[in-house]
């Protein structure tokens, strides 16, 4: 996809320079939250859990292993993503290739049952060799290849990682499995991937991946946002309706749509924390479904919805406010202690649209969706027709200086201050 916003020369400049002034932000928060020591932890264990995605006309049990390492190499270079944090406080050398191969091997070992039929490794991007060392990937791969109860194998990558060589040692080493190679694409527009995502690859290059990918019959994937920073309710809606069917047009491809959470240390959390920023309604999440074409929406899979009900429910039960409590993901299972908010609606129908959302990723029942009702919903879409038809040049433009003249004010009050 092209750049769906025609920019002006003088717009282009203001953007570009917009652009650096928030990666460098950006830089500064990340630097800012990495502890001055090393946090203690078990380095040859990480977070794996038992899941279910549909998957060939089904649902199927899955080991989700989320796997430590040194960090991605776009956000120690170049401060990440605007939205993510799944980097914070990494400090590169803690952790050698033994820590991350024992951490797959502890995750196999300690999976009640054994391994499923379907394994998610993911790290950041699993084949580049600066965050998982070949020797390791390799041995991964291997080991997948010799259990005979997986089926279907994930991994996680970055384009620029996936190589003919890679490509090469997935088939040798999974023979006939059923290999998924996805790549955090977030937008199928380039606009968005370069001034609202701060991605550093754009669908281009995502696209040229994917081809070496199909070539060899691995089926190439992509993760993507609702509602990155900067864009309106009714932008991210139509933005994510188009980003999943570019991905989807591709033969076996899987697509999964995250709803954006407001991390720390991150530029969504900046504008949040401004009063700048609200998170996707889940009503986005499920519109995007519904305008899904039947035979697409089956390799669809909506991810990333905390549900705020349910991180209120955990803070009441602590003691606390919202926003220090941690969240679970109902999709993965996974429990993040980063993500100030996350997606939700007026707060009374969280729990009945989480619920039908959790029902359709397992069990592909779009009639769920299709049942629920809430009088927010007429609120939530006026919000997204009001905003729909609205230039992504201009919109992301008035963030960047919204949010630029907001953090000066800040800087210029703390220095007034004795």
């Amino acid at each position: 996809m092209e750049y769906t916003a025609r920019v002006p020369r003088g717009v282009q400049a203001e953007l570009d320079a917009g652009l650096r002034q928030l990666r460098e932000h950006q830089k500064g928060l990340r630097w800012r939250a990495t502890p001055d020591e090393a946090p203690e932890f078990d380095r040859d264990r990480t977070l794996a859990r038992l899941t279910t995605i549909w998957l060939d006309g089904q649902p199927r049990r899955g080991l989700l292993i989320l796997m430590n390492t040194d960090g991605c190499r776009w956000y120690l270079r170049a401060g990440g993503c605007f939205m993510c944090s799944y980097s914070l406080g990494v400090r590169p050398g803690l952790l050698t290739a033994d820590n991350i191969r024992n951490q797959f091997e502890n995750a196999l070992a300690e999976c009640p049952g054994g391994p499923p039929e379907v394994v998610f490794v993911y790290p950041f991007s699993c084949f580049d060799p600066r965050e998982v060392a070949p020797a390791v990937i390799d041995h991964i791969c291997r080991r997948l290849g010799a259990l005979d109860q997986v089926r279907y194998a994930f991994f996680e990558s970055r384009p620029e990682f996936i190589t003919p060589a890679v490509v090469a040692m997935l088939r040798r080493h999974l023979g006939e499995k059923v290999v998924h190679v996805c790549m955090g694409l977030e937008s199928a527009d380039e606009f968005v991937t370069r001034y609202a995502v701060h991605k550093g690859y754009g669908f281009r290059q995502f696209a040229r991946a994917a081809a070496l990918l199909r070539a060899a019959g691995i089926n190439a994937g992509a993760f993507l946002v609702l509602k990155p920073p900067f864009l309106t309710e009714g932008q991210a809606l139509d933005d994510a309706v188009r980003s999943v069917r570019a991905v989807l047009e591709a033969p076996g491809a899987q697509a999964f749509l995250m709803c954006n959470n407001v991390a720390t240390a991150s530029i969504t959390g900046e504008l949040y924390r401004l009063g700048m920023y609200r998170p996707p309604w889940l009503w986005s999440a499920v519109e995007v479904a519904r305008r899904t074409p039947p035979g697409l929406r089956e390799r669809l899979h909506l991810a990333g919805f905390q549900g705020a009900h349910q991180r209120l429910q955990h803070a009441l039960s602590l003691g606390r406010s919202p926003q220090e409590s941690e969240v679970v993901d109902f999709v993965f299972g996974a429990t993040f202690s980063c993500f100030l908010d996350s997606a939700a609606n007026c707060g009374k129908c969280d729990a009945a649209v989480a619920a039908a959302i959790d029902r359709y990723n397992s069990l592909r029942d779009f009639a769920a969706l299709e049942a629920l009702g809430c009088d927010c919903r007429q609120e939530w879409a006026a919000e997204a027709a009001r905003t729909a038809g609205q230039g992504l040049a201009e919109t992301v433009l008035a963030g960047y200086r919204a949010l630029l003249a907001g953090l000066e004010k800040e800087n210029a009050g703390a220095g007034d201050r004795p």
